[in-house]
């Protein structure tokens, strides 16, 4: 829901700067519409950098712990990894129903 909310702001924010172009008020138009953009792309964009999926490969030097629990987003089990040597944790969804 916050990021939907950021994404009409940064939305509104690039329409006001528009406006103020058209307008002929240029210098705080184009900031106004710059910061707009940035703010829009980086909703859009933020979705696909941080939605990865793990490949087999990615659980290198990771192993299980006991700690499994219901993904509230998703709904399905989710497992998570432990690396000691650098203490990243990982949460690889997987294919087993919930108890």
């Amino acid at each position: 829901m916050f990021r939907i909310i950021v994404l009409i702001a940064g939305l509104v924010i690039l329409a006001g700067g528009v406006v103020l172009i058209l307008l002929h008020a240029t210098t705080i138009g184009i900031e106004l519409a710059f910061i707009g953009l940035v703010v829009s792309a980086g909703m859009v964009f933020e979705r696909a950098r941080y939605q990865r999926k793990l490949r087999a490969g990615d659980l290198a030097g990771f192993e299980k712990t006991n700690e499994d629990f219901i993904d509230p987003a998703t709904g399905k089990v989710t497992e998570t990894w432990y690396n000691a040597r650098s203490g990243e944790r990982r949460y690889v969804p997987t294919d087993r129903d919930p108890v």
